[in-house]
């Protein structure tokens, strides 16, 4: 039969057999198919024809079920049992799919790696010790099960914390969790229990709350539950266990331990204080069965140590000496035992000195006056995670991490007192000589373990070996406490970049920055930790800050980006973002309502940042305007910084592969000395004092703000004085701690959309509100009293030295805070809380009181979630802008934009542009706006604030308001033609510029417009003004002021170019005088100085004119003229091209492409960003204005515009590496009188594009040795031959020649010599010269000798293809490209 199948040239009658063999085999429906198939072989082929496309689905759903095989694991709760009847199954569906590489072995093996962590002993030791070949997967289940039988049955009724420190929550809830009677340490240390039996006497383990260890270890009743609170609701009256409610999930919940605690002092405290009572909820405790000792309040009658006592629920102490900072609006009453109440005066916390110098905080100490000695809680310990053990007489204290920090021997009575020495926290101005306390400030003020950590494990470069104890300052103190981390609980944690990422929005933070941010974006890479940050405006910019985040975290590492975390904020799940990760195949992961916990890495990262910040702010007293320079920089630091997720590797090198250098930080804030590098005098000084405050993104740069312009220059060359800070406050001196005033990050609360996640605060580190009606700046250490409402006010001025400025007055520690005058607060209106609000609370603000904002206050006036706008402009992040206000409610702040407003319409009256008049009917004005630029030169330093009053034209109809729009300008060809005769004759080239130049333009049209902003005439509101003259904005401006300037000239006895009408000459010989038009600059030569200096006298009196002096830097080129010639190059504009690549700290390339390099349009090749890509080229196309170099490679990518591919990109990057390395670069006219004649050079590859066979022509022009024009251009049509692809590329020379050689007579005033053009090809010379097909030639006034010249003598060369190093390297220098301390000229 398969003879038959395989051959068709069988016996008929086997044929038969076979065929009636294959119709009895198939499916009913199928045999009418197959009966009219005359061979065996012919219905073979349309069975396996048909079977094609199951067996295609049956590889789609194996490979669906080896996917799932590979992500299979246990769920939440799921036992052993569920997890294997789930791995079987998965099992059978892929050996009926046909699967047989997946047996039982492979079941077994994969159930030993996916237990969870309470089966893993065991499942390793079966792996080592049985052979996992010949055992069953029931077999393997009995085996693991035997872990829960031999789990320890704890004893019903009381027990010990000695096994309950064995247990993790989870295992306890699962095996024990509704037992009744049992002690639990959730209950705050607020039961009391027995020893164990069998324990001998005087050996008691206090953990949980036991009390009786310092008073004699009686056991007392249980106590009720009425007086304490639930920490499952939130109410009264019963305890977690007993709670009706539902639990509170914990997935995803960040593991306790990822982050670094010392960040936040954690490591070197023995507790961190739970969250205080408010002010207006006076405290009243009980303690019936502490220790206390009550005087009259004195500070004569005082004991010394410290009782550790069993029997107080809470930290005490009289001495009010012993704190580090007292937060005294906390007030309230305690009642002891023997009925006597007396006051609390405030709640602080207190810093012991260990013998080795190490500093431990005791937080949470409530200041009661009236009492003599002082008290240690054991349970206030023991909740908050530390270890108490009492046996033979002595009692040892271990920290959560377990390291001893007391031994205390039992004293007289049976107490247990500790005498410890009291520190004060480092006055941190004092010790700045200190080397690693100035890495302490650097690094904003990371622990020192850390520190030590970093340099000896070699994790970063350039900074020494550090060796010191751990202590606190000031700053940290008052800057970075926060509350416990949540319980420890294993998390998922990807692989690799990018695969998961974690996202919150923090704000609104007041003050808004100077560039009027009030959000910041945290985005955080779960593999690596690397963390980037954006400052916003509002929260509907979020989306797109995300979108832009994405295209660059993705260029960077090449992954896609996997899966987003966030909370479930308007912002994240608007529906046009939600549409966009679809089509991006981003897969969206949200935080359960009211559960931040589910997105605790990014949670605590803002903690850190946001405490960072906080002390990055103090420590040199900056204002608190500049809370987002101190944002970034706290994540610039942080990402160079070691963290508990990564195993010796901070996370910028987890990112980007390498270790990260240091050498180069500075601490934040301190004066810094910026060199001068624009034209300054001989006697001015060199440099200029500024503040420090952050490093520049994308360059080796500081960025330093100048705290009397307000403004902020990114510089290299600073010397840094980091023991000195810019003094704010007159009443600081350099010496001491300045006023500080705190910034307040709001914490919103949203009824559905996430709970605190909506709007995510730090935490108890960041400033949260205290009051339901009013905002209120609350710090992390000490509460504060409700402050009334400000009236909004500007952003506060930065007060230079030598100004006088009402200053708030210092504070010392432990007194209440006033709220800051200086701190920018909007009115926020408030709704009516809901009812049963404290249902809505989640634990991670556990006993704060809610706000509720209403939707026009928290939306403002951004538009609804779900219709986020996308915005394609780069989103700037840094927190103070680049100096230019945005509108003019702005601008009228400072007097130099008021001055030049007034500048403006100074200029606008005198030069008569309108009249006051009434709209007639039919009319309608147009509104007038004010536009604001600042002028700078070739070094970036600003030489004049620019306001102009533009219409908005955009309102006027064509055929209805105006006829025509355009008006010349110049060309680049034209405007390097007129510096090279310049160069080369000696000429200096003069540049004038025409103050409002639209407004001189007249009108023809009948224009009205609204009055100014800011100007209007007072009692003439209601009027408009018609215009005489153009203003900027309007549609005929530009005609009218071009037409207004030619009959100027003309009127002067100038002559308009008929082959360029930008350019204009008057005289002849010896008194040729030549203008350049470009808009309302005008480029001036001439033979005579003096007839140029006529020349702008005559254009002061007919227009408003800035005499700039000789040329320098027009059109964003940089001109430099001396005795010798003239330097064009694109210095300044090259590395703002490098910097918008991203490409600053780049390798730079020796070429702009690769030899031999070939692209297409259908490249396979994953698709990027186009409108990043064209905005990236359209600036190296500008850039190829002095780059002839650049030619030929920008005008090759420029092709991929439509789609471009990951494979274009790398090109474009490879242009821009080449840009980086050549900056200075440029073309160089050397002065050589009488050379004005012009010779080309013309050359072709052949079908060098690949799509479409076309070739491309290259094309030179040089006036004497000054390269004046090129062209990098493909042909227009497929030449069938090399000869004809040359011919191509001459013919277009010559056109280039003609005009050329015309605008040279022009500008002469003579006709000039015949154009030389340098073929390389032969036979393309012979086609040129063949009279029969060229017999219009004579018709041609102008001449042009067409000349063979060697190909490698062929400069267009450059222009047609990418060459190698050398190659390309020896045509730059031979065409004129040059540095500016390496002049040489192209060799003919």
């Amino acid at each position: 039969m398969w003879e038959a199948v395989q051959d068709a040239n069988v016996d008929h009658h086997d044929d038969r057999r076979a065929l009636d063999a294959l119709l009895a085999a198939v499916p009913p429906e199928m045999q009418f198919s197959l009966s009219n198939k005359r061979t065996a072989k012919e219905a073979w082929e349309a069975i396996a024809a048909s079977r094609i496309g199951s067996d295609r689905a049956r590889k789609a759903a194996l490979q669906a079920l080896r996917k799932e095989w590979d992500d299979l694991a246990f769920k939440p709760g799921e036992d052993i049992d569920d997890f294997a009847l789930r791995l079987n199954t998965l099992l059978q569906k892929m050996e009926r799919f046909g699967d047989a590489t997946y047996n039982e072995e492979k079941a077994v093996e994969k159930l030993f790696r996916c237990v969870p962590t309470k089966y893993r002993q065991i499942a390793r030791s079966i792996e080592s010790l049985l052979d996992l070949s010949t055992m069953s997967i029931e077999e393997a289940i009995g085996r693991l099960k035997v872990v829960d039988f031999d789990e320890p049955e704890l004893p019903s009724g009381s027990i010990t914390t000695a096994g309950k420190l064995l247990l993790t929550r989870e295992r306890w809830d699962a095996g024990h969790g509704d037992r009744k009677g049992e002690s639990s340490s959730a209950s705050g240390g607020r039961r009391r229990g027995k020893p164990r039996k069998g324990r001998k006497d005087g050996q008691v383990r206090v953990q949980g709350g036991a009390r009786g260890g310092a008073r004699g270890g009686a056991a007392g009743r249980p106590q009720l539950a009425q007086d304490d609170a639930c920490h499952n609701c939130g109410r009264l009256g019963h305890w977690a266990k007993e709670c009706r409610q539902p639990r509170r999930g914990q997935a995803h919940v960040a593991q306790a331990g990822e982050e670094e605690p010392a960040l936040f002092m954690a490591h070197a405290s023995i507790e961190l204080r739970p969250a205080a009572p408010t002010a207006a909820a006076p405290l009243h405790l009980d303690e019936p069965k502490a220790h206390a000792l009550l005087g009259d309040g004195s500070g004569t009658d005082k004991t010394g140590g410290w009782c550790l006592d069993t029997g107080a629920t809470h930290h005490m102490t009289g001495r009010r000496e012993f704190f580090a900072e007292l937060d005294s609006d906390v007030r309230g009453s305690v009642k002891f035992g023997d009925a006597s109440a007396v006051e609390i005066q405030g709640v602080g916390s207190v810093i012991f000195a260990a013998k080795t110098g190490e500093h431990r905080m005791l937080t949470g100490v409530y200041y009661i006056p009236a009492l003599r000695n002082s008290i240690i809680s054991l349970g206030q310990l023991d909740e908050n995670g530390s270890r108490v053990l009492i046996e033979h007489g002595i009692l040892r204290i271990w920290d959560r991490h377990r390291r001893l920090l007391a031994k205390v021997t039992r004293g007289a009575n049976r107490l247990y007192v500790l005498d410890v020495q009291v520190a004060q926290p480092l006055c941190l101005a004092a010790r700045r000589d200190d080397e690693a306390w100035q890495w302490h400030e650097r690094f904003g003020h990371l622990h020192f373990e850390a520190l030590k950590r970093l340099s000896s494990k070699e994790m970063v470069r350039g900074m020494p070996c550090l060796e010191h104890v751990e202590q606190f300052c000031d700053v940290c103190v008052m800057t970075k406490q926060r509350r416990l981390p949540f319980p420890q609980q294993a998390s998922f944690r990807a692989k690799e970049k990018l695969e998961l990422v974690h996202g919150d929005l923090c704000g609104p933070v007041t003050p808004a920055t100077p560039g009027g941010r009030r959000y910041f974006l945290l985005l955080v890479d779960d593999f690596s930790r690397y963390m980037r940050v954006v400052l916003l405006s509002s929260k509907g910019e979020a989306a797109d800050a995300i979108r832009r985040t994405q295209v660059a975290a993705e260029a960077e590492c090449g992954c896609k980006l996997r899966v987003l975390r966030t909370d479930n904020g308007g912002e994240f799940t608007a529906t046009e973002f939600a549409s966009y990760c679809a089509d991006e195949g981003i897969q969206r992961h949200y935080s359960a309502p009211y559960s931040p916990q589910q997105n605790g890495v990014v949670e605590r990262r803002n903690q850190t940042v946001v405490g960072m910040a906080r002390a990055l702010l103090k420590q040199r007293g900056m204002p608190t305007v500049f809370w987002g320079e101190a944002v970034l920089t706290a994540v610039y630091i942080l990402n160079r910084s070691p963290t508990k997720a990564l195993d010796g590797k901070t996370p910028y090198e987890a990112w980007h592969g390498r270790k990260p250098a240091v050498s180069h930080l500075r601490v934040f804030g301190c004066l810094a000395f910026a060199k001068e590098l624009g034209h300054i005098g001989k006697l001015d000084d060199r440099s200029t004092p500024g503040v420090f405050i952050g490093y520049a993104e994308g360059s080796k740069a500081y960025r330093i703000l100048d705290p009397k312009t307000q403004r902020v220059r990114t510089a290299r060359d600073v010397v840094f004085n980091e023991g000195r800070g810019w003094t704010w406050d007159k009443a600081v001196d350099d010496g001491s701690t300045p006023t500080y005033d705190d910034f307040i990050v709001e914490y919103v609360h949203f009824e559905g959309a996430g709970g605190a996640g909506s709007s995510s605060s730090p935490s108890a580190s960041t400033s949260v509100p205290k009051s339901p009606s009013v905002p209120v700046a609350v710090t992390p250490t000490a509460p504060q009293l409700p402050t009334p409402p400000t009236p909004r006010a500007p952003a506060p001025a930065v007060t230079p030295p030598g100004t006088s400025t009402p200053a708030p007055a210092v504070t010392p520690p432990g007194a209440s805070t006033p709220a800051p005058a200086r701190v920018e607060r909007s009115p926020v209106e408030f709704a009516s809380p809901l009812a049963h609000d404290e249902e809505r609370i989640d634990a991670y603000y556990d006993g704060e009181p809610l706000r509720y904002r209403t939707m026009e206050g928290l939306l403002g006036d951004q538009p609804v979630p779900g219709l986020v706008p996308r915005n394609l402009e780069a989103q700037l992040q840094l927190a103070c802008d680049d100096g230019e206000p945005r509108s003019f409610a702005e601008a009228e702040q400072d007097a130099a934009w008021r001055a030049a407003m007034q500048l403006e319409m100074d200029a606008v009256e005198k030069n008569r542009t309108w009249e006051l008049a009434d709209l007639p009917r039919g009319h309608r004005a147009i509104t007038l706006k004010w536009v604001f630029k600042l002028k700078r030169d070739e070094a970036g330093a600003i030489v004049k604030h620019k306001a102009r009053l533009v219409a908005r034209g955009f309102l006027q109809q064509e055929g209805v308001d105006f006829d025509d729009a355009f008006a010349p300008v110049a060309r680049m060809e034209s405007v390097r033609l007129l510096l090279a005769l310049a160069a080369q004759e000696g000429w200096r080239v003069h540049h004038m510029d025409v103050k409002s130049a639209f407004l001189n333009g007249d009108l023809k049209e009948e224009v009205y417009v609204q009055q100014p902003p800011g100007f209007a005439i007072p009692g003439q509101e209601g009027k408009v003004l018609r215009l005489r003259k153009a203003l900027y904005g309007l549609r005929q401006a530009p005609r009218a002021w071009n037409a207004k300037l030619d009959s100027t000239l003309k009127t002067m006895g100038f002559g308009q170019s008929p082959h360029e009408a930008a350019v204009y000459r008057r005289g002849n010989g010896g008194n040729a005088l030549l203008v350049g038009v470009y808009v309302d600059d005008l480029v001036i030569t001439g033979t005579k100085d003096a007839e140029v200096a006529t020349f702008k006298e005559e254009m002061k009196a007919a227009f408003q004119m800035s005499d700039l002096g000789l040329l320098s830097f027009y059109l964003g080129i940089e001109v430099h003229q001396d005795h010798s010639g003239i330097t064009l190059r694109q210095t300044a504009y090259a590395k703002r091209v490098v910097e918008l690549a991203g490409l600053t700290d780049c390798n730079p390339a020796l070429t702009p492409m690769e030899e031999r390099l070939k692209l297409s349009r259908d490249s396979t090749a994953e698709e990027v960003d186009a409108t990043q890509y064209r905005r990236l080229v359209g600036s190296l196309r500008y850039l190829a204005h002095t780059r002839p170099d650049l030619a030929f490679s920008v005008g090759y990518v420029s092709r991929f515009m439509q789609r471009p591919t990951t494979e274009h990109q790398q090109a474009v990057k490879r242009i821009v590496r080449y840009v980086a390395g050549t900056l200075d670069h440029g073309l160089y006219y050397p002065r050589c009188p009488g050379a004005a004649h012009f010779v080309g050079y013309s050359d072709s590859d052949h079908a060098g594009d690949i799509d479409t066979s076309k070739s491309t022509s290259g094309i030179f022009f040089f006036l004497g040795k000054c390269l004046v024009s090129w062209q990098s251009v493909k042909q227009q049509v497929v030449a069938m031959s090399s000869c004809e692809a040359e011919y191509i590329a001459a013919s277009t020379a010559c056109t280039q020649a003609l005009w050329l050689a015309r605008l040279l007579g022009d500008l002469l005033g003579r006709d000039t010599s015949a154009v030389q053009l340098m073929v390389d090809s032969k036979s393309a010379l012979a086609l040129a010269k063949n009279p029969v097909f060229h017999e219009r030639s004579k018709h041609i006034r102008v001449s042009i000798t067409a000349s063979y010249i060697n190909t490698k003598d062929q400069l267009a060369d450059l222009l047609t293809k990418p060459l190698g190093r050398i190659t390309f390297l020896g045509l730059c220098s031979r065409i004129g490209m040059v540095q500016p301390s390496h002049k040489t000229t192209h060799k003919t």
